[in-house]
């Protein structure tokens, strides 16, 4: 009958609904999860590259001063 078969309708559709915001809800919390291991990776990154311009920088300082020792030493 007409007003079962609408049922019926109104059930599968209601069920199509559901699913689909199951799905965005899913695809968010995937979408927030790769957020979230991206800004570590780029805070790693920063890490890596701050620890990196150190080390230059304590090498740089390191062959001034031997050098500077090197000059001293050769105008005695």
């Amino acid at each position: 009958d007409l007003e079962e078969e609408q049922l019926q309708h109104q059930k599968v559709e209601a069920t199509r609904l559901r699913e689909e915001q199951k799905q965005a809800k899913a695809e968010a919390v995937q979408a927030r999860r790769l957020a979230r291991a991206e800004a570590r990776l780029l805070k790693e990154k920063q890490k890596a590259d701050q620890a990196a311009d150190r080390a230059l920088w304590q090498a740089a300082r390191r062959t001034a001063k031997r050098l500077q020792q090197t000059l001293e030493l050769s105008q005695k």
